[in-house]
């Protein structure tokens, strides 16, 4: 699969898992009722792994793009 392929695939995923670590983020600091702390925080918690696997993936496929925007040598 070559990289675009899979960064279709990967940057949705990375959208959803970070929009679920963000939302159960807010609960727990906002205490919001509508889960459960525990369930909250476990959630967070097991979230947190493929939120950095998927990270470093996005990274990793897009490094050429991160090499020529921020440590190319600029005239």
């Amino acid at each position: 699969m070559n990289k675009a392929k899979l960064l279709k695939v990967v940057n949705p995923i990375l959208f959803v898992v970070f929009v679920i670590q963000a939302a159960m983020g807010l609960v727990m600091f906002f205490n919001l009722n509508f889960i459960s702390l525990r369930l909250a925080f476990l959630i967070h918690k097991y979230n947190g792994v493929p939120l950095i696997i998927l990270w470093l993936t996005h990274i990793t496929l897009n490094w050429s793009w991160v090499k020529t925007s921020y440590f190319s040598k600029k005239s």
